[in-house]
């Protein structure tokens, strides 16, 4: 029970973390781009600007 406990909690921390990432390409990195303001995932720009950020 105690390696399960602790994979269902890995997978949930992956979970929140893929979704911040999902949240922040779509309305942070889409408000502070000034070239193309709406880009979606996998562009470069998004790519870009993920990285510039973190």
């Amino acid at each position: 029970m105690e390696r399960w406990e602790q994979h269902s909690l890995i997978w949930r921390l992956i979970s929140f973390i893929l979704a911040f990432v999902v949240a922040y390409l779509l309305f942070i990195a889409d408000e502070h781009d000034n070239l193309n303001p709406r880009i979606g995932i996998g562009y470069p720009t998004s790519q870009s600007n993920a990285a510039a950020f973190f």
